[in-house]
C-alpha cells in the first residue's frame, strides 16, 4: 500500500499522462463513439491496466485504494476509457482469485500490460446482474464444452481478446452456472448490434453471440457449478472500480462548472 503522499504522486502522475494521450481526442470520441484500443495499450505501458494484479504476473501488485486513484484520474479525462480500465481489469481480479497457473500464466502479463483486452460476459436479454437465472449453456463434450447463448450489453464486445463467460453446466439457480474463458477469435463467437448510448460513447458495448463456441475443460475456471461465486465477486469489485469512476466523472463535471 502507498502512503497518502505517494498516492497523491501517483494521481498527478496519471492525469498529466492521460491528458496529453486522451484530452485531445476524447469529446471527438465521444461524439463518434470510436474506441482506440491502442490507448489501452499506452496506458498498460504505463501500469494503468494492471494496479491490482500480482507483480508475478505483470501488474503492479497494488491495492484498491490506488486502483482507485488511477480510474478517478483517467475518468476526469474520459469516463470511457476508465471503464475499458475497470473492465479490462475484471479479468484479471477473476484469474488472480480463481484461476489455474496455467490461465494465469496465459492471460495476466497480456492484460496487465494492455496488450491485451479483456472482458466480462454475464448479461443476457432476460437476465442481468441475477448469474442465477442465466440462460446460456456449457455442455460438456469429451474434453471440451460447447457454449451456446446470447449475452447483451457486454462492454469491449468485438474488441476483447478474452471473454470471462458464464454458462449453465447444471440445473436451474446459481449453483448450475460455471465461468469460462473464451478467446476473442473462437470459432462460432459473433456480435450483434452495438449500444447507442447517452454517454461513455468511445467505450464500446456489444451483443456477443456463442453459437456452438468450443473451448477445452482448462478453460473452465474453478469447478463447476462455481460460476456465481466467481461473478458476484467480479461485481463486488466492479462496484468499487465503477464509484471511482463516477466519483472522477463527478470531479471533472464540477471542474467544468467552476471554470
Amino acid at each position: 500500500m502507498l502512503t497518502e503522499e505517494e498516492r497523491g504522486d501517483l494521481g498527478a502522475a496519471v492525469r498529466a499522462f492521460v491528458t496529453d494521450l486522451i484530452g485531445p481526442t476524447a469529446e471527438a470520441d465521444d461524439e463518434n463513439q470510436h474506441f482506440r484500443k491502442d490507448f489501452i495499450q499506452a496506458m498498460g505501458e504505463q501500469g494503468f491496466c494492471g494496479v491490482a494484479t500480482p507483480e508475478a504476473y505483470g501488474g503492479l501488485g497494488l491495492g484498491y485504494l490506488e486502483y482507485c486513484t488511477v480510474l478517478e484520474e483517467i475518468a476526469r479525462v474520459s469516463a470511457s476509457y476508465a471503464v475499458s480500465v475497470a473492465v479490462t481489469g475484471l479479468p484479471q481480479i477473476i484469474l488472480s482469485t480463481w484461476g489455474t497457473e496455467e490461465q494465469k500464466q496465459q492471460w495476466l502479463p497480456g492484460l496487465a500490460a494492455g496488450q491485451l483486452l479483456g472482458a466480462f460476459a454475464l448479461s443476457e436479454p432476460s437476465s442481468g446482474s441475477d448469474a442465477g437465472s442465466l440462460k446460456t449453456q456449457a455442455v460438456r463434450d469429451g474434453d471440451d464444452y460447447v457454449l451456446d447463448g446470447t449475452k447483451f450489453w457486454i462492454t469491449h464486445g468485438g474488441y476483447a481478446d478474452v471473454y470471462v463467460v458464464m454458462a449453465r453446466t447444471g440445473g436451474a439457480g446459481a449453483r448450475g452456472v460455471s465461468a469460462f474463458l473464451v478467446p476473442g477469435d473462437a470459432q462460432g463467437l459473433s456480435f450483434g448490434r452495438k449500444e447507442q448510448k447517452m454517454g461513455l460513447r468511445a467505450s464500446p458495448t456489444l451483443e456477443v453471440i456463442l453459437d456452438g463456441v468450443r473451448v477445452p475443460t482448462s478453460a473452465r475456471i474453478g469447478e463447476e457449478g462455481t460460476g456465481f461465486t466467481v461473478a458476484m465477486a467480479a461485481l463486488d469489485s466492479g462496484r468499487i472500480t465503477i464509484g471511482a469512476t463516477s466519483v472522477g466523472l463527478s470531479q471533472a463535471a464540477l471542474d467544468v462548472s467552476a471554470r
